[in-house]
């Protein structure tokens, strides 16, 4: 068996947030099911930042791990402890967050990820982020 192939049987990648444009809320990604895949061992979220335009004096993108035990209809997300990454301070950066699903506690998990600004006219800068779930015991189904 080829070294990919034990890769693509052992990994399987999630969208976390969507491209958005963002120019200084909080952007919640999509909630994950722990039950839906059930298999993985340990997450990689991969946060991706485009270039700052408005010509802000700086920036600064921060992203955190939130979980919830019903996908948030009924229960709020909550902070992760410690499930956090170094922010990113420079256009077209990534940074990361990497944990095992022994960490979290309730059954969905989520990426927030939010940029702060100073000065400019109207700055925004786009985000997203990916999961990439690792460990598997079994091929993950699509």
């Amino acid at each position: 068996m080829s070294q990919r192939h034990q890769i693509q049987e052992n990994t399987k990648n999630v969208l976390g947030l969507a491209p958005v444009d963002s120019t200084g809320a909080a952007n919640n990604g999509a909630g994950i099911d722990t039950l839906a895949h059930a298999n993985f061992g340990e997450v990689l979220t991969l946060i991706t930042v485009g270039s700052a335009s408005g010509t802000p004096d700086s920036f600064s993108v921060a992203a955190k791990i939130q979980q919830s035990s019903d996908d948030g209809s009924g229960d709020a997300y909550a902070d992760v402890s410690g499930l956090t990454m170094t922010a990113i301070t420079t256009n077209n950066g990534v940074g990361e967050i990497h944990f095992d699903k022994g960490e979290l506690t309730e059954r969905y998990f989520r990426v927030v990820v939010t940029p702060t600004f100073a000065g400019g006219t109207s700055p925004k800068i786009e985000l997203s982020a990916t999961h990439t779930l690792n460990g598997f015991v079994q091929v993950p189904q699509a």
